[in-house]
């Protein structure tokens, strides 16, 4: 399956990286960006809309980017998470078991 964006945050590093990979599958050059990352929990939302990727971190935009070039069609996340809606109105639920109803 090939993984068209790539979120990370790297609370030891302080930052949040995010990777994309163009039409022919090659990966981009990653997009760091510096952040604030304490031991506490903190809300993430990532949003995928025509206009492009934007990630908030506890209600504040920290990036932007571009749309990526091929449809989503699986989400995953990997650690300690807590999530209250992971997708709406979004195709990849009916398809996928690891995002809640």
């Amino acid at each position: 399956m090939a993984i068209p964006v790539h979120l990370s945050l790297r609370r030891d590093e302080g930052r949040l990286v995010l990777n994309t990979r163009d039409a022919t599958g090659a990966w981009a050059a990653e997009r760091p960006h510096r952040v604030a990352l304490s031991a506490r929990a903190v809300t993430v939302v990532v949003r995928f809309t025509t206009g492009g990727v934007s990630v908030t971190l506890d209600g504040t935009e920290v990036l932007r980017a571009p749309p990526p070039d091929r449809a989503i069609a699986f989400l995953d996340c990997d650690g300690p998470s807590t999530c209250s809606t992971w997708c709406r109105r979004c195709p990849a639920r009916a398809r996928s078991s690891s995002i809640p109803a």
